[in-house]
Order: structure tokens, then sequence, then C-alpha cells
């Protein structure tokens, strides 16, 4: 399979106005889908895409790849199996030729982290 070569990206948040007037500065957008879904009251599709948002996306004139930040691989937390047909959907609505997802989301007892963030406070060196 040949992967294409995209170029220059930056993580999509709303960026239009600004790319409206730098738009040769990127090649690629990187979308989080999660952040275009809404919560819905409902338990068989708990989880609904702001179809207009992603139009105006699919519109601008860059390539799109998609990013996960809500269904995990690996770890002690399962992926949410709700959200991947709207992962998959949004894949397929933008063209996506590149999607990924986080590696991995932890629980941590708060009071553990704490310490552990404490510990390496402590231990790090401010560079002279």
């Amino acid at each position: 399979m040949n992967l294409p070569d995209l170029g220059i990206g930056i993580s999509f948040l709303d960026l239009e106005p600004y790319l409206k007037l730098n738009n040769n500065l990127v090649n690629i957008l990187l979308i989080e889908p999660q952040t275009f879904w809404f919560h819905t009251s409902s338990e068989k599709v708990p989880y609904r895409i702001d179809t207009n948002a992603v139009e105006k996306i699919k519109n601008l004139p860059y390539q799109k790849i998609i990013h996960g930040v809500a269904t995990p691989v690996g770890g002690c937390v399962l992926p949410d199996a709700s959200q991947i047909p709207l992962f998959v959907k949004m894949i397929h609505d933008l063209n996506a030729p590149w999607a990924s997802e986080h590696l991995s989301t932890e629980k941590w007892n708060a009071l553990f982290l704490v310490s552990y963030l404490s510990v390496i406070l402590e231990n790090y060196k401010m560079p002279k």
C-alpha cells in the first residue's frame, strides 16, 4: 500500500479565519473527531456528529487526517465501542488517507499520581 506524502500540517481547532489569511502555510489538517461530537440522551446512540461543522471542514481546501483522542489502544481503560462507528464515518466523510488513535489511557489513583509527580518535580534540575 502506498501512503501519500502529505506535507506540513496543523491540528484544526476552529482555525478557519487564520487559514483563510494564511492559506499557503499548511498542507493538511489534523482533525480530532471527538471535538465534533455531542452527547445525546439515548443509550442506543450516545453520540451524534455535528454535521454542519464537519461539512465546513470537508469544504476547506486541505487534505485531512484523523487522530482520535477518546478510544485508546492499549492501557487499562477500554475504548468506548459506541464511538467507533462515528470515528469510521468521519474518516470516510473527510476522505482521510491517515487515521490514528492515542496508544493508551491509564487510570491513576489520585494520591499516587500526586506523589509520583512530586518525586519527578523534586528530582528535576532546572537548566542553567
